[in-house]
């Protein structure tokens, strides 16, 4: 069925209005007429919609031009036909550059219907194109939507890995403005030189229209690396010839530390099965060696002979203590576990200490009265606490402070979120910290591998590390390593504790301070730990900004600065660290409120005259956290 168009016709003639209808009815058009007279009724009438207009160009009281301006007014697009009997070339000229759709003469009726017909046509194709206009737009809209709503970055580059487009989320992953991308070369700017190769062989793929997945190390904008998946897929012009690529990058870091972690526990795995087996077969070398020595010394009289089974003697039972270490790293020396109050323990590693240590090394310890037990072999625990102060001690050759303390803790879904071998519950923490020379970051991964020692050949057997933390996991618990070159290093050991033993109001559950609405800036370069402090602040009443590093810290500072109450900064950041960040916290506001947090207690010593600044020991439970918190804004207050 053909459509009906309405027609809206300005015509003060009943005989021409007549005639027109005619010629239309005959040309097969199907419409609807409206006929005005007059002014008004003409204007009354352009309230409704209508498909096309026809005017008469001379009406008594009014013209074709004042109608077409009236019109085009409300609606520059629908179809205006000047039909009249008097207007001249010139004028008819005029009305089409006023816009009108067309004219006609009405001594020439038969270029009606047609101008007609082409005048709907037109006006049906315009309408046609401006709906496809408005579906590009909101397909468009649709696409920036997504795009900027994206977790994962994206980036557009053409042919030439010359990249076209970035969203907001890579420039936030990567630490760049987005003028600072676009432009630029992405294997040159964005990718490790490790991995640049890699790259531009998968950019190859690409330009033959091959999709790809795989893991890179990219740059951050200040320097350090982060593992990123990216998934691209090649981007083609209407002719199917490849123009360009578009990726996606999701940030893995932590992925990959877990993996790497995993792996390290297999491979270490390995290499126990495998001492253990050797230092089976070298017992049984050794076993008659040391035996027969007996014999041999009662059979000789010579003195220097006797001096030489002396010498074979102390080497066989250093050989014997070396298979035992061995043992440990590959089994755990499975002693008998009893109950075992570990303050007991730093009492006598102290005396040890203070009578064999160099006097240039001042040593402290703290093990408050209610410690909570253990269950262990204090033997091999024992064994734990001497080897990291002996370590420490020969880290600080020309002198410096180990400090022994160990504490209650109580580990919740914050910190196990954050350690991969943490597990809920309580622990006893006892913690080695020195001031020594510091573990560079390419050596602090390899410290617990068996038989890997920085020492001089004679000076360690590369065993007492890892002999370390096969004693610790096999009493379930884990060790945590903190260090930064010249700044001392602080291994924290955490065991679980004997709950049988721990008195039933110990195992009580503390209320958890909750905020009061205040806004707190939580600043730190690690994406897991920022994420993790802004939920739990988030759930127990407080509002969280949060930022990457110090310069990041500084300009949300700036723009919150009557908000923000408190200030949680770590204290070893990449490009601008703690202690810069506070002295520039403080130049905006002497009087900013400030919790410092690091994994070093020298990382508290954050500037000269900054006594009044909290500092929390890294990692930190969510009740030490609120409850740090909660302690700096109430002092706050109360000057």
């Amino acid at each position: 069925m053909e459509p009906r168009f309405a027609v809206l016709h300005f015509e003060d003639s009943e005989e021409d209005a007549t005639l027109i209808r005619g010629h239309l009815a005959a040309g097969g058009i199907q419409c609807d007429i409206t006929l005005v007279q007059s002014k008004a009724e003409f204007v009354k009438e352009l309230d409704h919609r209508w498909d096309l207009i026809l005017s008469d160009f001379n009406v008594p009281g009014f013209d074709g031009f004042a109608a077409l301006q009236l019109v085009r007014a409300r609606d520059p697009h629908i179809p205006f036909i000047i039909i009249s009997g008097t207007i001249g070339e010139e004028l008819a000229i005029e009305s089409l550059k006023s816009g009108a759709t067309d004219y006609i003469l009405k001594d020439k009726p038969a270029r009606l219907v047609p101008a007609v017909q082409r005048a709907l046509q037109q006006a049906e194709e315009r309408q046609q194109r401006l709906q496809s206009e408005t579906a590009l737009v909101k397909s468009e809209e649709r696409y920036r939507t997504l795009v900027t709503n994206l977790r994962e970055g994206l980036l557009e580059a053409d042919n030439d890995d010359v990249i076209q487009f970035v969203n907001d989320q890579l420039c936030v992953l990567l630490g760049y403005q987005r003028d600072e991308l676009l432009g630029h070369v992405v294997h040159l700017l964005l990718v490790s030189k490790e991995d640049q190769v890699q790259i531009v062989e998968k950019n190859r793929q690409l330009r033959r229209g091959i999709s790809g997945r795989h893991e890179i190390r990219c740059l951050h904008k200040d320097g350090h690396s982060l593992w990123m998946e990216i998934s691209a897929s090649p981007v083609a012009d209407p002719r199917g010839a490849v123009i360009g690529y578009v990726a996606t990058f999701s940030d893995i870091t932590e992925k990959r530390l877990l993996q790497e972690q995993f792996l390290r526990a297999q491979r270490l795995e390995g290499i126990g099965t495998l001492a253990g087996g050797i230092a089976h077969d070298l017992n049984n070398v050794l076993g008659p060696i040391l035996l027969s020595l007996e014999v041999m010394r009662k059979k000789v009289q010579d003195p220097g002979l006797l001096r030489m089974i002396d010498t074979i003697e102390a080497s066989g039972k250093r050989g014997a203590d070396l298979i035992k270490q061995v043992l440990s790293f590959a089994r755990g020396l499975h002693g008998e576990h009893v109950t075992v109050q570990v303050r007991h323990l730093v009492g006598e590693v102290e005396s040890i200490m203070k009578e064999t240590f160099p006097k240039s090394i001042a040593v402290a310890t703290k093990a408050p009265n209610n410690l909570w037990p253990v269950s262990g072999d204090a033997t091999q625990l024992h064994q734990v606490l001497m080897n990291l102060c002996v370590n420490a001690r020969d880290a600080m050759p020309d002198g410096g402070r180990l400090e022994l303390k160990c504490e209650n803790v109580e580990l919740d879904e914050q910190y196990v979120a954050m350690h991969f071998e943490a597990k809920l519950g309580r622990y006893v923490c006892l913690s080695v910290t020195d001031t020594g020379v510091g573990i560079p970051p390419d050596i602090k991964a390899k410290i617990f591998d068996p038989f890997y020692t920085t020492k001089e050949i004679g000076k360690g057997t590369g065993l007492g590390l890892s002999t370390v933390l096969t004693i610790v996991k096999s009493h379930g618990g884990f060790i945590n390593v903190y260090s930064e070159p010249g700044k001392g290093a602080a291994f924290r050991v955490y065991l679980p504790v004997r709950t049988s033993d721990v008195p039933e109001k110990l195992q009580e559950q503390e209320d958890l301070v909750a905020g009061k609405g205040e806004l707190v800036l939580v600043v730190d370069d690690e994406e897991a730990v920022r994420e993790i402090t802004r939920t739990t602040l988030e759930a127990f009443g407080y509002a969280v900004v949060t930022a990457n590093d110090g310069t990041d810290a500084i300009s949300k500072y700036v723009l919150e600065k009557d908000r923000i109450a408190l200030v949680v900064t770590d204290m070893m950041m990449p490009y601008m660290d703690g202690p810069a960040t506070i002295r520039a916290l403080r130049k905006l506001n002497p009087n900013v409120s400030i919790l410092a947090v690091g994994g070093l207690p020298q990382d508290g010593q954050v500037t000269d005259g900054a006594s009044d600044i909290a500092f929390l020991h890294k990692p930190y439970t969510a009740q030490k956290l609120l409850e740090f918190i909660r302690r700096v804004l109430d002092s706050k207050s109360k000057h």
